[in-house]
């Protein structure tokens, strides 16, 4: 399994080509594709998908009975990078530099110094000026690079030093002084471009590390490890008696304010109307919710060997240690008394291990998918993730074993 995993997120650079290769894996398994522009006819049993921008997916089996509720898992398809701003070439010592912005919480230094691609959605002209033709394209994995400086000048270099991102993130791209992103990709692709959304890559393929080969070492796996996981669990699952839904939205890691992000109405507009296709009205809606549960995975930190002080006294995950339940007392995780006892359950009833992440008292932690889920849809939600260290670098390390440990803790979800 994990030599597919290895697959799916090398060929996965950003979240419309993980969105793609999450789709292609649904349809070899028999789901079918549906459109919220037009009539849906869905059938108990069947397994069905429906995406928003390319960039956010909801994917599921239907069950006998809808009011049974729902099983869910979610997830996010975006990770950290550079959004390449409109006009972006800056002409600095004769060479030509690009201009861009940080998405989301980036560990900027461990972008320095490796081969970066560009990738994005393309705005061509069509017929229509109401409805521009959108193209997905990424280029060369090797068409720029962000350069550090020698020690030799920043002899403080190894003592910490404050990184600018409007000055020192910059990455290099040609030293032709005439050169012009957007004219270059034109001339490559043969269109004319109105408008663009592009964004830096890691060109670096996942790594398999350790002694006993224990590690996975890759970009992306925040949060594209969960949301494998997620469609993996769904597509293998046997024997469902509630309906198995699989979410993975977008724009987490700037908050979730877009139209695919997990604010947005797709989500929960989509639960409505699969149960109104079926049948039913906004009571069975209320009682579908009031059956269903959702765990909502996103990759949790483990204790760090060399920075040991960071992590909380006594709740210190492990790699390969098992999944993390993630609990925060400021409401930042959704995990509560009931929710981490059924996900507890269901790893025992699997024998898997589980651990539990709590934030230092004097840290501040991040959050997740499932506090804005929740105050759209009224049902349990646990907060976990697998653990790793380097969360949000160009390169993070996680557990094989982990990634296997999740995926028989979903099954369980969907088979309860």
């Amino acid at each position: 399994m994990i030599n597919n995993f290895r697959e799916f997120i090398d060929s996965s650079r950003l979240n419309f080509e993980a969105i793609n290769n999450l789709k292609q894996m649904l349809r070899e398994a028999g789901f079918i594709e549906l459109s919220e522009a037009e009539k849906w006819n869905l059938k108990s049993g069947d397994g069905y998908y429906i995406t928003k921008n390319d960039n956010s997916i909801l994917a599921f089996r239907l069950s006998e009975d809808i009011k049974k509720g729902f099983n869910i898992t979610a997830s996010h398809s975006d990770s950290p990078t550079f959004r390449i701003k409109p006009n972006p070439e800056i002409k600095k010592e004769n060479v030509v530099v690009l201009n861009n912005e940080v998405y989301g919480g980036a560990l900027l230094y461990t972008w320095f110094d490796r081969p970066l691609a560009i990738g994005g959605k393309l705005a061509i002209k069509s017929n229509d000026p109401m409805k521009p033709k959108i193209i997905e394209y990424i280029s060369k994995d090797n068409l720029a690079v962000i350069p550090s400086v020698a020690i030799h000048m920043n002899r403080d270099a190894n003592k910490g030093f404050e990184i600018n991102p409007q000055e020192q993130t910059l990455p290099v791209i040609s030293l032709d002084e005439n050169f012009d992103l957007i004219k270059y990709i034109e001339a490559e692709i043969g269109e004319e471009i109105i408008s663009h959304e592009l964004y830096l890559i890691n060109s670096s393929k996942s790594e398999i590390a350790g002694a006993s080969d224990e590690f996975i070492m890759s970009g992306r796996l925040d949060n594209l490890e969960s949301a494998y996981q997620n469609i993996y669990s769904l597509i293998n699952a046997k024997n469902i008696n509630k309906t198995a839904v699989a979410y993975v939205s977008d724009s987490e890691e700037i908050g979730s304010m877009t139209q695919a992000g997990a604010f947005a109405p797709f989500f929960s507009e989509n639960l409505k109307r699969i149960v109104f296709n079926l049948g039913g009205n906004e009571e069975d809606y209320r009682i579908a919710l009031a059956n269903s549960f959702m765990i909502s995975s996103d990759l949790a930190h483990a204790a760090h060997p060399n920075y040991a002080q960071y992590a909380d006294p006594t709740n210190r995950p492990r790699i390969n240690g098992g999944p993390v339940i993630k609990i925060a007392a400021n409401g930042a995780y959704t995990s509560d008394v009931a929710s981490i006892a059924v996900f507890k359950s269901l790893a025992d009833s699997v024998g898997v291990n589980t651990q539990t992440f709590v934030n230092r008292s004097d840290r501040r932690g991040g959050s997740t998918i499932a506090s804005i889920t929740t105050s759209k849809l009224d049902i349990p939600i646990v907060d976990v993730g697998c653990p790793v260290w380097g969360m949000h670098s160009a390169v993070e390390t996680g557990g094989t074993e982990d990634i296997e440990d999740m995926i028989k803790i979903m099954m369980a979800l969907y088979e309860s």
